[in-house]
């Protein structure tokens, strides 16, 4: 059965020249940060060559971020205090504003920084940390682990690793949960100050 997301409206703009889908560059993908300054992210193949996602937060102090690949573009904004969690809007043209665009859904996370996701309704994915070290989280389809992203020691600006662990499921819903694990592990690690991945 193939996992998916809710239908989209095919979004209006023109993707990054070169990039790749995901399927297209195998299994195993590197997060690196692209900037010293802001936190700006992209999402390459083994190779260090072909691009599949960038990752960029809107301004250097906030939560607000864009996710695109050549699924679509989504912003990603924490929210909530003595419950946060994720919110998900899809982005169609550049000129539509992000809070006017289509919310996609919540990620609820409880107060161990493992969540909930779904999209649409009787499909919930899991966010749960997969080592003793907090420094590996994975997307989860009711028992089935979907992909692992681990956090890396900055080398060569490499800062995340992702494994994909199934073929179910389409560009649009993996694009959603590789975009938005980085999101929460970013945010968690800038909040946290260290390579260990805490609850916010």
């Amino acid at each position: 059965m193939l996992l998916e997301a809710r239908p989209l409206t095919r979004p209006l703009y023109t993707a990054t020249p070169s990039m790749k889908r995901v399927k297209e560059v195998g299994d195993t993908l590197f997060w690196y940060e692209t900037s010293p300054f802001r936190k700006h992210f992209k999402l390459k193949g083994a190779q260090n060559k072909d691009i599949t996602a960038f990752l960029k937060w809107k301004k250097e102090c906030g939560s607000l971020a864009l996710g695109e690949t050549l699924a679509g573009r989504w912003t990603f904004k924490r929210n909530g205090f003595l419950r946060p969690y994720i919110s998900i809007h899809a982005v169609q043209p550049p000129s539509v504003p992000p809070a006017a665009s289509e919310e996609m859904g919540r990620i609820w996370i409880n107060t161990n920084g493992e969540g909930r996701f779904a999209p649409v309704p009787d499909r919930e994915y899991t966010w749960k940390c997969t080592n003793f070290w907090k420094n590996e989280w994975s997307w989860f389809f009711k028992s089935k682990r979907l992909l692992k992203i681990d956090t890396l020691s900055n080398f060569n600006n490499k800062v995340g690793r992702v494994t994909v662990e199934t073929d179910k499921v389409d560009d649009d819903m993996l694009s959603l949960l590789l975009l938005s694990g980085w999101y929460i592990m970013a945010l968690m690690q800038d909040e946290s100050g260290t390579d260990q991945v805490n609850p916010f």
